[in-house]
């Protein structure tokens, strides 16, 4: 399954899907014990779109250490992440319901069963939705667009990939490996030739290491003072690059 750590994608994602839900309870209704006024389900559901929203952004800094640790996605992962939201959520959804603003009748276990879980089961299918539907699109440039021809000193051995999917480049004794993603996940392959011809191959690389190119467009943040995360992969920084990275704009920390 892809998967996109990048904060910007999911920050949409909690937006998006708070705005639904906001549209979804004034319409429908579900956490109401009693019909309601238009005027006063506005006011009142878009507490719940807000708790809802938090709730997602709290499982991003937890998915993403996740996804750097074992540099997989699956969709067990994704439904683990998920149930995780709708639980965090829960809590102040009750309490809020409880509450003298909103007076709720049902007790603890009617509302569970009533109510939350089967407004749940609606969200379930929507949030996974959303998510592999925005995944599927921060993808989408890494497959397409320009391609590169790697190749080594023997003849078949070659490498033709689009240059969104590269993500670095490391020396390996005679050898580099090359890091790329393929649908999503990372693939290795082993050349033999130098970093320095695949800098002349592919000027866009950027040197980070006497050992180590670097593509751009892959970094997501600096781990570290010596470190820099990219798209499935922690690479090193030496110091006699590093404040010429930094001067970049996109790397500065």
């Amino acid at each position: 399954m892809p998967f996109v750590p990048h904060i910007k994608y999911h920050l949409l994602i909690g937006f998006v899907l708070g705005l639904w839900i906001y549209i979804f309870l004034i319409a429908i209704g579900p956490f109401d014990v009693s019909p309601l006024s238009f005027h006063r389900r506005v006011e009142s559901q878009l507490a719940y779109a807000l708790f809802f929203c938090l709730s997602y952004y709290c499982i991003i800094p937890i998915q993403n250490k996740i996804y750097k640790k074992f540099i997989h996605w699956n969709i067990l992962a994704e439904l683990i992440l998920i149930v995780i939201v709708c639980l965090i959520c829960f809590f102040p959804c009750y309490v809020y319901y409880k509450s003298d603003w909103v007076l709720g009748e049902y007790s603890l276990m009617r509302f569970i069963g009533f109510t939350y879980l089967p407004f749940m089961l609606i969200i379930l299918p929507l949030i996974f939705f959303a998510r592999w539907s925005v995944f599927k699109y921060g993808t989408k440039p890494q497959k397409e667009g320009k391609k590169i021809l790697l190749s080594g000193e023997n003849h078949l051995d070659v490498l033709n990939i689009p240059l969104a999917d590269l993500i670095c480049v490391k020396s390996a004794s005679n050898y580099v490996e090359i890091n790329y993603q393929k649908n999503g996940e990372l693939h290795k392959k082993l050349l033999r030739t130098t970093t320095k011809k695949v800098l002349e191959e592919v000027p866009n690389l950027v040197r980070i290491h006497r050992s180590c190119l670097i593509n751009p467009m892959h970094f997501i943040e600096w781990k570290n003072s010596k470190t820099l995360s990219l798209t499935h992969v922690e690479v090193a920084v030496s110091d006699t690059y590093k404040k010429q990275l930094s001067a970049l704009p996109q790397f500065r920390p």
